[in-house]
């Protein structure tokens, strides 16, 4: 490889790296952007989405500048796009009511940006590359992508941890640019995620200083009929395969463009393209259906679900370490994937991510499941009914339990007495429950407001019963009780509630509708607790990290790499542009729907990744061909394209 072709598809790839801080970014944003707007889980996913939106729009909109224009213009049409964006996200107004629209719109920009340089760098990457070299220079996108996203990761790191420093110099010219910007005053969080945003106009300024040093596609060249020029860029990048020379070359391009040469428009959908067509759709349907984007775009959450809220730097330091791992074993697929080959990376890689996802969805389920406490009738049972109180039970392998209580009260005066029995067992079955949830939460919150004064200092965990520290003095007692919340925190967010002698209750429901009489107002008590099983932290982060490291080294490195390869020259652009609109397209499903799932059970989502998965491998093992080696017109000859 020569010098001067290892810095073109450097450079070209920096739009690989846009794409990858983008698309990285939001990721430290969207706990504070949904926090100031209030917005709900749906909401929340259609901003993180939009940019989705615009995705699936840029892929089709970046071939005509691209076969029009040039691959060059193109790239630099897309940094300006990339760079409206991140102002504008940067400077989004306070406001409740236009602010989460411009947002939205910003986002959507910088989408239009993602999908043009998601079709064009690797477009110019295979037609500026030698054969035995195109997969590993083509996966040097992929490594610019993942490096994009762990860059951002380290970015939010970092500015949330100057924004904290009170007086440094970060946090002050910070807030000084926001008193100079905003008209409303704004709070350190509020600044932050702006900044995080903005951030990326510094490699974004990089990339399209570096454009206007690298030369256009020879191969474009040639369809554009400067053939001199497309000689010149091929002797400067040293393109050469073995047994052919330069003419050759020029010759085989010429043969595989003549439609295009003799001005007719091809077109991508016809009998003759079904198969790269297919491979294309389904590569980049299990690339996404595979959860990647939700954990880059939704990461810090997910670390949420794992260790409990109030974790936000060990969250976002987590994401420090997907990218990490993303980026290893990108690099160990950069020199892997024109040895083993698609096909056999995509299988290999298929198979551990089944195991990945699996091992995650396990883990969460124990978080998940509405686990019944046991609450005995004694001492703690008799304390739980003073209002607003907390018991509190050491077991004897130290593990600590509390528990909290509140009044069930159904009143079944609304339900029509005329009506038949099914229909009043319907009706009251629903006012039990809706009264159960609300009991469950003042319960729940009675707990939660309890754990957060221990921590606080200003209230104490009592008696050595619950605290087996004889003597110990409160500072003791009350750095205790801290390390106690940390280990409860996570089963709070979840609760976890029984009522006592519930399925009595509505049996007596039945029998009093059965036997046609009244049913009076219900009473009872509904108890909320913690419990020691929940999802094994360390399990649920090697399986995230896991995933990661072998969707890197399959369908992460794969993906471009067998889009721009399965092609013929005469519809590249169209069919890249197809590829990538599958991609983004159930990016977008995905992104908008994962905080919703998530938010009720965040094992379905990692259980249907895993399906998915398996899907692939099925396809992957049957219905998947090699592509490595040879020319890109070699490619076509080998798939039966005439």
């Amino acid at each position: 490889m020569t010098k001067s072709l290892f810095y073109i598809v450097v450079v070209a790839a920096l739009g690989g790296f846009l794409f990858g801080f983008d698309s990285g970014v939001i990721s430290g944003c969207e706990k504070a952007i949904q926090s100031e707007f209030a917005l709900s889980a749906f909401w929340l996913g259609l901003i993180v989405s939009v940019a989705l939106i615009g995705t699936v729009i840029g892929v089709f909109g970046a071939g005509v500048p691209s076969d029009k224009w040039g691959r060059r213009p193109t790239l630099w049409l897309m940094g300006t796009l990339f760079l409206i964006s991140a102002v504008g996200c940067a400077f989004t107004p306070t406001c409740k009511v236009f602010g989460p629209h411009l947002l939205g719109l910003f986002r959507f920009i910088g989408g239009l940006a993602i999908g043009g340089v998601s079709v064009v760098v690797p477009l110019y990457i295979v037609e500026v590359s030698p054969g035995r070299l195109r997969g590993r220079l083509v996966a040097t996108n992929q490594l610019n992508i993942v490096f994009g996203i762990l860059i951002s990761y380290v970015s939010n790191y970092f500015v949330a941890r100057w924004m904290a420093v009170e007086g440094g110099w970060f946090n002050t010219l910070c807030q000084w640019l926001a008193g100079v910007f905003a008209s409303n005053p704004m709070t350190v969080e509020m600044v932050k995620w702006r900044v995080m945003l903005g951030m990326e106009c510094l490699p974004i300024f990089v990339f399209m200083a570096l454009l206007t040093t690298i030369p256009e596609s020879p191969r474009w060249l040639v369809r554009a009929g400067r053939k001199e020029e497309s000689e010149r860029v091929l002797t400067r990048i040293g393109f050469a395969e073995q047994g052919k020379t330069m003419a050759d070359i020029i010759r085989e391009i010429e043969e595989s463009l003549k439609e295009v040469g003799a001005g007719v428009s091809v077109a991508l959908f016809q009998r003759k393209y079904l198969k790269p067509i297919l491979l294309a759709f389904f590569i980049a349907f299990f690339n996404q259906v595979s959860g990647i984007n939700a954990i880059n775009y939704y990461a810090p959450r997910i670390f949420n679900m794992i260790f409990g809220e109030g974790n936000e730097m060990a969250s976002l330091a987590g994401t420090i370490g997907v990218g990490t791992v993303n980026l290893t074993f990108t690099i160990l697929a950069f020199f892997i994937i024109d040895k083993f080959g698609r096909k056999a990376m995509i299988i290999g890689g298929a198979t551990l991510m089944i195991l990945m996802h699996s091992l995650v969805a396990w883990q969460l389920s124990l978080n998940d499941e509405d686990l019944k406490v046991n609450v005995a009738q004694s001492a703690v049972a008799a304390k739980l009914e003073a209002p607003g109180a907390v018991a509190t039970v050491v077991k004897d392998s130290g593990e600590v339990e509390f528990f909290a209580a509140s009044d069930l009260k159904c009143d079944f005066s609304s339900v029509g007495k005329d009506a038949d029995v099914a229909t009043r067992r319907q009706q009251m079955k629903a006012l039990l429950g809706k009264a159960r949830t609300e009991a469950v939460k003042q319960a729940k919150d009675t707990l939660a407001n309890y754990l957060v004064s221990v921590k606080a200092g200003t209230v104490e965990v009592q008696g050595a019963d619950v605290l087996p520290l004889p003597g110990a003095s409160s500072a003791d007692r009350i750095a205790k009780a801290s390390q106690i919340l940390q280990k409860a925190s996570p089963y709070l967010v979840k609760g976890i509630a029984t009522l006592p002698s519930g399925a009595d209750l509505e049996k007596a429901i039945d029998d009093a509708l059965d036997a046609g009489g009244d049913l009076p107002a219900i009473t009872s008590k509904v108890f909320v607790g913690t419990t020691t099983q929940v999802c094994n932290s360390t399990l649920a982060v090697l399986g995230i990290l896991g995933f990661i490291a072998f969707f890197a080294c399959s369908s992460g490195a794969v993906i471009w790499v067998y889009i721009s390869e399965v092609f013929p020259n005469a519809v590249r652009a169209k069919g890249q542009a197809l590829g990538c609109f599958t991609h983004w397209f159930m990016c977008t499903i995905i992104s908008w729907a994962f905080p919703v799932v998530a938010e009720k059970a965040g094992t379905w989502a990692f259980a249907f990744f895993a399906t998915m998965m398996a899907v692939q491998l099925v396809w992957a093992v049957f219905f998947m061909p090699e592509t490595k080696g040879g020319t890109i017109e070699d490619i076509e000859r080998r798939l039966g394209i005439e």
